[in-house]
């Protein structure tokens, strides 16, 4: 499942004149701060497991992006991470699909699509507002570099 950004058009078109490392510097930490809400979601839906909390725990967000691409991610996940509980080890990666999708004998508990679209307002508005101070914040840099640049 994906958000796509529609609007505030002079922030795109900013986005679009930058190459394609500055753009990466410029939207890598606004999606992180951007699904801050979505993971804090996720931990809110997924009903405590009365044994571990394991899966509860183990719910991470990452930004990242590729020199050279124009593309800058997000994702909100279940890491691998296996958690000892009681003597035994517990990797919640090997069951959190079930909870997610449900199986023949058990119903599903989304957790993760459910807390995309509950907070999808909130992540939009967070990803315009933070794209718009990172980018001001860059252009001033920007700027300072060219104008010594300039002076030599």
């Amino acid at each position: 499942m994906s958000i796509e950004l529609i609007g505030d058009k002079q922030l795109f078109k900013a986005l679009l004149e930058l190459t394609n490392d500055s753009a990466i510097r410029v939207m890598r930490p606004s999606i992180s701060k951007a699904l801050t809400p979505v993971r804090r979601q996720a931990k809110n839906n997924v009903k405590r497991n009365r044994r571990s909390g394991a899966l509860q725990r183990a719910i991470a967000k990452k930004a990242g992006g590729k020199r050279g691409a124009k593309k800058a991610w997000g994702k909100v996940y279940v890491r691998s991470k296996p958690q000892n509980w009681q003597g035994k080890n517990i990797n919640p990666v090997k069951y959190a699909h079930f909870i997610e999708y449900g199986t023949r004998n058990i119903r599903p508990y989304p957790f993760l699509r459910l807390a995309l679209t509950q907070t999808r307002g909130q992540v939009s508005s967070i990803l315009q507002r933070e794209a718009s101070i990172k980018l001001k914040q860059f252009a001033g840099r920007l700027r300072k570099k060219h104008h010594t640049r300039r002076r030599r």
